[in-house]
């Protein structure tokens, strides 16, 4: 393999900054597919990166004030940039957005979105997956504020009768940090009975 694939792939990718998803087509104008694998797999052993499933990298942050050493992405981040780079919209489902607000503390080995795309699982490895489900819902995709949908899938997966009054306190902090444009226009989006309460919130 030319160094000067392996040295251009890797001038490209520190030039971007850490914590970044990196996919074998982004180096299109570098190198043709095969040359491309087989730097971001030397970059892999050399550790500058970390290989999240097939065909997708991650450069990774440092934390050496804590001694944390590599931050791995979470599954959340690493699923965003799946669908963004894809082109797809995703929306989290109602488990996954309790679990990402804070409302359950059950830690989930399979991490689920629905998706206006096809079906499918990623192995993240060690028991780790991603599973995008096929959802024909336009209104789930249709949020300004991806705070906003955890906000409200949350509360449609708890359902009305599950509003305690410990929910709708941290639901408020939430809700505290979706801009007033955004809270507008999703709001609009959610169910009545959950409009009423976001409303009073």
């Amino acid at each position: 393999m030319k160094n000067s694939v392996i040295n251009s792939i890797k001038q490209q990718i520190i030039s971007k900054g850490r914590a970044k998803f990196w996919f074998v087509d982004d180096f299109i104008a570098i190198g043709n597919n095969d040359s491309v694998r087989k730097a971001l797999q030397q970059l892999t052993n050399e550790q500058m990166l970390l290989r999240i499933c097939h065909g997708v990298y991650y450069y990774p942050k440092i934390d050496r004030k804590l001694g944390l050493g590599v931050l791995m992405p979470s599954k959340e981040s690493t699923a965003l940039a799946i669908a963004k780079h894809a082109g797809l919209k995703i929306a989290p489902t109602g488990v996954f957005a309790l679990n990402a607000l804070g409302l359950t503390t059950q830690v989930q080995t399979i991490v689920a979105f629905l998706t206006n795309g096809r079906a499918r699982q990623i192995d993240l490895g060690n028991g780790r997956y991603i599973k995008f489900f096929h959802s024909s819902s336009q209104r789930l995709f249709e949020y300004k504020s991806y705070r906003m949908i955890l906000i409200i899938q949350a509360m449609t997966e708890l359902g009305e009768n599950g509003m305690t009054e410990d929910v709708r306190s941290k639901l408020k902090e939430h809700v505290s940090l979706v801009s007033k444009r955004d809270f507008v226009h999703d709001i609009k989006l959610a169910p009545i009975w959950a409009q009423t309460i976001l409303k009073e919130l």
